[in-house]
């Protein structure tokens, strides 16, 4: 370490603008008692190289302290300090034995350690008795005194409640406890006068409120056989409307119908909704023709029956007028459906948006297999060929029947089938299916349309193992209406 501090020594002088190599090359050359290394450490002490340490150590001479496990004459491990004496530069050494130093800080420690029981011995003391005066003395009077009105309430004393009264602590938390017992219990005793009170009159309240009840569900009941009875009456009003009223060789046509509402009416079990299936065959210039209608009307129940029976009416008068009229049988399809879905539009119009039905409106040329269709905000009809099911290009979408229609002309689709193609025609019930619920207990909607597509493919193109495997994917939530049309050409 000595040897060290030599070194160190020499190297901070050799960085100190004052060191003087010549210095101890003068020395080397004028002395033969001074050696080539003691000249070049003096001529390091007269630089002064450890000036710089003393400032950054804040005036310490200390130069370097360690342990020595084994000291040559306390012979135990010690704690060595080396220091630098300024100016001349001396060392002096200074060597401490562990068990020494030890010693000392032992008995450092027991003295702190005595100071430290003492000192928290007091505070216990103090903070018990403090502890005894301000909460234990006020809990038990308070405690006492919450026994005593326990016992009044045991043994139904309320009227003494009143009277008896905690005394409060102070303003803290236990007076605080005491006024909110003492308000409690007047609040009880009040409470228990209004139930005395109560039982006197109860059994005639009972009385008189089953006696409301039973007259209320008794209104409820005649109001319930009512309603159903109008609903019974304008399910026999639609009967008539809807239906599979086609006589065709070439055209095969199905329909099903599952309405969201059922009821009972006496002995009889019906539905009712928005939805209607209808087709007939008519002559138009000479040809065999199978017109076609799928409908939904806004609003469920007898809403929705309302528009259909409106609805159905003006169609099923367009029909026999057809029948009855040469004139009109004369017209082309694509004439005869612009007519009839005018003649629809203009009735809706004068609702004034209050009733809304959307519609897939279409003719059939029964030899050639020629469609042509309207579809207002109806869902797309689905092409059903070889296996495969697509939907049916729609161009120019219409809306809803009585949502007036702007500018412009009403275009007619078309579609050409082919022998054994089925063309399926459905409400929107057949997508509007609850799949299942959210984390939040909400219904999960299907918002895949193309579902119905794969309904159609996983039922073969029947329709009603179509029917039962949309309702095998989900819970019905709305009317569901589906229409099937085969075309068989003969010959």
């Amino acid at each position: 370490a000595l040897h060290e501090m030599n070194r160190e020594a020499l190297r901070l002088a050799a960085e100190s603008p004052e060191f003087k190599p010549e210095t101890a090359a003068q020395l080397t050359q004028d002395s033969d008692q001074i050696t080539k290394e003691e000249a070049e450490l003096i001529a390091a002490v007269i630089a002064d190289p450890f000036r710089k340490l003393r400032t950054e150590r804040q005036g310490s001479n200390l130069y370097a302290r360690f342990r020595i496990p084994d000291d040559f004459i306390t012979h135990e491990e010690s704690l060595v300090f080396i220091f630098n004496v300024p100016n001349s530069y001396w060392k002096v050494v200074a060597v401490k034995p562990m068990s020494e130093a030890q010693a000392v800080a032992g008995k450092i420690s027991k003295v702190i350690i005595t100071l430290i029981s003492i000192t928290i011995l007091v505070g216990i003391v103090i903070a018990a008795a403090l502890m005894h005066y301000a909460f234990t003395r006020p809990i038990k009077a308070t405690t006492l005194a919450v026994e005593e009105v326990g016992e009044l309430v045991a043994h139904k004393q309320f009227s003494q409640l009143e009277k008896y009264h905690i005394a409060s602590p102070g303003d803290n938390e236990l007076g605080r406890l005491a006024d909110v017992i003492n308000s409690l219990g007047s609040e009880l005793q009040t409470s228990y006068s209004s139930l005395l009170e109560l039982n006197t009159t109860l059994e005639k309240k009972v009385v008189e409120r089953t006696e409301e009840i039973q007259q209320n569900l008794s209104r409820i009941q005649e109001l319930k056989y009512q309603q159903d009875g109008d609903y019974f009456l304008t399910a026999q009003l639609l009967k008539p409307l809807s239906g599979n009223y086609c006589v065709s060789d070439s055209i095969r046509l199905d329909y099903y119908v599952k309405q969201k509402k059922s009821f009972e009416f006496k002995q009889w079990q019906a539905d009712i909704g928005g939805d209607l299936c209808i087709a007939h065959s008519l002559q138009l210039r000479g040809r065999p023709s199978t017109v076609f209608m799928n409908a939904d009307a806004m609003g469920k129940s007898i809403q929705g029956a309302g528009g259909i029976l409106v609805l159905g009416s003006i169609f099923g008068a367009n029909i026999e007028r057809t029948r009855l009229s040469s004139a009109i049988q004369s017209l082309s399809p694509e004439r005869w459906l612009k007519n009839a879905f005018l003649e629809l539009q203009k009735v809706f119009e004068s609702f004034n948006g209050s009733m809304l039905v959307s519609v897939c409106l279409g003719i059939i040329d029964d030899d050639s297999g020629a469609v042509y269709f309207i579809n207002a905000e109806h869902p797309p009809m689905a092409l059903y060929r070889a296996g495969q099911a697509a939907f049916v290009d729609q161009a120019r979408p219409l809306h809803k029947l009585g949502i007036v229609l702007g500018g412009g002309q009403l275009h007619i689709q078309t579609l050409r089938l082919m022998p054994g193609d089925a063309l399926f025609v459905g409400s929107d019930g057949r997508d509007d299916l609850e799949i299942g619920r959210d984390e939040n207990g909400g219904r999960v909607i299907n918002e895949d349309e193309t579902l119905f597509l794969r309904h159609i493919e996983a039922g073969r193109g029947e329709l009603r193992t179509v029917a039962a495997e949309i309702e095998k994917s989900g819970e019905l939530t709305d009317d569901l209406s589906l229409m099937r049309i085969e075309y068989i050409p003969v010959g």
